[in-house]
């Protein structure tokens, strides 16, 4: 009988390892995911520290262009705003490149 118990529980070891080796490419991938993730949220970090200092580098104008401050301060790029028609009283300026309205 003990045989019987032995060859159950060597079973249930062989069950065991198969399950856990079966999850091998779904828990890499899952990684693979959260290392993304992890670097996307680094790299917001980053440009969230240095929103101030580039806010102190901005400048509203270049010539005769207004500039988009979202995208200086958030990746340091120069993009012109766009006057766009408004049918109320005031102009409405767009940046073309991240959508802001100002």
């Amino acid at each position: 009988m003990s045989e019987s118990i032995q060859q159950r529980v060597l079973l249930a070891a062989d069950y065991v390892s198969q399950d856990l080796t079966n999850q091998i490419d779904r828990l890499e991938l899952q990684l693979k995911h959260k290392k993304a993730e992890l670097d996307a949220i680094d790299g917001n970090l980053k440009v969230a520290s240095q929103a101030a200092t580039r806010r102190k580098a901005f400048v509203a104008t270049e010539g005769n262009d207004y500039l988009c401050p979202r995208c200086w301060i958030q990746n340091r790029r120069k993009i012109a705003l766009s006057f766009k028609y408004s049918p109320g009283p005031d102009d409405i300026i767009e940046c073309d490149a991240c959508g802001l309205s100002v």
